[in-house]
Order: structure tokens, then C-alpha cells, then sequence
């Protein structure tokens, strides 16, 4: 099992600052079952499709569930275990994941004696990601071209990852607002285009690349008005 590795007695005091530390290590243990789980003849098709059950998946998510209720963590967290269709699960799995993100990135920050209910959490990409994201963006705008009919559902796809590409190139912005802006993306992708498997994967593949490549910056507010500056600026660009 994957809990059976986990160093319990190493853990942070902190509960708060313990679930960053058991997710982090919870996750390399997922990795290493995942990859033995691929690799079983029975799991995989003729085609390299995987045929399995997500058993490591659902042995990771139910261990950080787990470990939220027991220590009444205050985290929110999307319900992977509604569908038992393997497939809707690996899309249900992908959004815990990119929730979970987030989640992080506030605890990261909380626990370093930062309040993100008083200070904003600043992000920045760093630059090696930027043309990344630019890259699947422009990516996904060609699968929209061709998949989509609707001229108003295209329209309205456009706007939102046009919103997210303005947030991703500024030099800095926040946590809530980019990881926002991500939601806003997928959320739209889903409504106008649940069908369109491509289309959803690359959405996935979205998320990693804008939180992999956000710089986490806890700062004082020491201009208010720089916060100002910034929040006018997102709420041009979503317009």
C-alpha cells in the first residue's frame, strides 16, 4: 500500500504544514506504483492503452482524504469516487489533481507565517515556461477550430484563454486570480466541448504547466495601490 512507506514519525507538528510534507511523499510513492501498474501485462492493451482500474490513483486520493479528516483539515478537495467508469475517473483525477495544486501552494504559504487572508499570494511563471504555455495554448485554439462548430461556443473559449495568456505573461500577478483564470478555461472547455477528448487533456496538461512554472512570492503589501494596479488590469483583460 502506499501509506505503508510514509516516515510517519517525521511529520511536521503542524498539520497544516504535515499534509504538504505526506502529499509530497504520498505522491513519489504513487509514482513508483503507478509505473508497476503500467507495466503488468493485464493493464495494458494491444495498443499500450491502459486497462487497469487506477488503483494507485485511488489509493493516493484516498489517503490525502483520509488524512484531511482525520487532523479536520479546512480543504476542500473534488470527489474522485462518484464514477466508477475508469475512464471518467481519469478525468475526475486530473481536476483533484489540478485542485490540489492550489491547495498546496496556500498551505506552502501559510506555513511559512504568511496569511493569504490578509496578504495576496504573488505569483510569477518563470520565463522557461512562458513559451510553454503559449505553445499548448495556441494548441488548443487549433483543436477549438476544428472541433467546435458553434461560432459563439468557439468565441467564448477564445476569450477565456485569452484572459489566462494576458495573466500568464504579466511579470506578476496572484495565486487566486491565475488559478482562476486556469478554472475559467476549463470550466468553459466543459460546457462547450465535453466531448472532445483531445481538447480535455490538453486542458489538463494546461494546469501542470502554469502551476509548474509559477514562482511562488509571499510578499508584504508595502504600495496597496500596486495590488490595485494589478486587480484593474485582470479585470481589463477578462472583460
Amino acid at each position: 500500500m502506499l501509506n505503508d512507506n510514509i516516515d510517519w514519525s517525521s511529520l511536521p507538528a503542524n498539520p497544516k504544514a504535515a499534509f504538504v510534507v505526506f502529499e509530497k511523499r504520498l505522491r513519489q510513492a504513487l509514482t513508483k506504483e503507478s509505473e508497476i501498474d503500467r507495466s503488468q501485462s493485464g493493464n495494458v492493451g494491444n495498443y499500450g492503452e491502459y486497462l487497469g482500474n487506477y488503483l494507485p490513483e485511488r489509493m493516493y486520493a484516498k489517503g490525502l482524504q483520509g488524512f484531511i479528516s482525520a487532523n479536520k483539515l479546512d480543504i476542500d478537495l473534488p470527489d474522485v469516487f462518484t464514477s466508477k467508469n475508469e475512464k471518467s475517473f481519469s478525468f475526475l483525477f486530473d481536476e483533484f489533481r489540478a485542485d490540489l495544486e492550489y491547495v498546496l501552494i496556500h498551505l506552502a504559504v501559510q506555513t511559512m507565517g504568511k496569511n493569504p487572508e490578509v496578504l495576496p499570494v504573488y505569483l510569477s511563471i518563470a520565463s522557461s515556461y512562458k513559451q510553454d504555455i503559449a505553445d499548448l495554448l495556441n494548441t488548443i485554439r487549433g483543436i477549438v477550430n476544428q472541433e467546435v462548430v458553434d461560432a459563439n461556443k468557439k468565441d467564448m473559449i477564445f476569450r477565456k484563454m485569452n484572459a489566462l495568456q494576458s495573466e500568464v505573461d504579466r511579470d506578476k500577478t496572484t495565486l487566486d486570480v491565475l488559478f482562476g483564470r486556469v478554472k475559467d478555461v476549463n470550466s468553459i472547455v466543459k460546457e462547450c466541448a465535453p466531448n472532445v477528448g483531445p481538447l480535455v487533456k490538453k486542458v489538463t496538461r494546461l494546469y501542470e504547466l502554469v502551476f509548474g512554472g509559477a514562482e511562488k512570492e509571499a510578499e508584504a503589501l508595502s504600495a496597496p495601490e500596486e495590488l490595485k494596479k494589478i486587480e484593474n488590469q485582470t479585470e481589463e483583460s477578462a472583460a
